[in-house]
């Protein structure tokens, strides 16, 4: 699909989320500028409400998981069928007017940087940013990724930025269009780590 009807698929869909978010963005090839789109990939960090579980227990719960679920049940999105995706971290949807695959990640506030960055991509980007120099890749040998975060020796490392998590890494913030495995292995081969 060309870029400027997917951003509109898109825009649909952040705007019908929006409520349900503390704060959510468009990443993938959309947030790099690509002229041709596979897919919508979202990243939002949810507001929580307080829901009864039973009849003393009252507890917060992503308030995205009920808006989702409106968004099904009215026709508007639909789960896919042939790669299930339901968890609570990333779900994966079909736009039911365009057959548009629709990713959403869920992030948290203190890892929202490293979501972001990761989501944004592309593939060959982030093969280098998780592989250790040893490798050919960016990841500090001191630091690893697991679990949506990234850590240290003494602990985990809160990325609440994309400049956050870049500067941790010790790589400089790029654009999302200027972001290429090609540009990062040059970088990385000319001595810059």
């Amino acid at each position: 699909m060309i870029h400027r009807d997917a951003v509109e698929i898109a825009l649909a869909v952040l705007k019908r989320l929006q409520s349900a978010c503390e704060r959510i963005c468009i990443a993938g090839s959309i947030r790099r500028h690509k002229p041709n789109v596979k897919d919508v990939e979202i990243v939002y960090i949810p507001c929580y409400q307080e829901e009864q579980v039973d009849m003393f227990t009252w507890e917060p719960v992503p308030a995205t998981e009920r808006r989702i679920r409106e968004l099904v049940g009215s026709g508007f999105l639909e789960f896919d069928t042939e790669v299930k995706r339901d968890g609570p971290k990333y779900k994966r949807l079909i736009h039911v007017a365009s057959s548009m695959t629709i990713e959403l990640f869920r992030a948290n506030p203190d890892n929202w940087g490293l979501i972001v960055a990761l989501r944004t991509g592309p593939a060959e980007f982030n093969k280098l940013l998780v592989t250790k120099p040893w490798g050919g890749g960016a990841m500090p040998a001191h630091l690893s990724m697991r679990d949506g975060y990234l850590w240290g020796q003494d602990g985990r490392i809160d990325t609440p930025t994309e400049t956050a998590f870049f500067e941790t890494i010790q790589l400089p913030y790029w654009s999302p269009w200027e972001r290429t495995g090609e540009r990062l292995e040059t970088y990385l081969r000319d001595g810059h780590q």
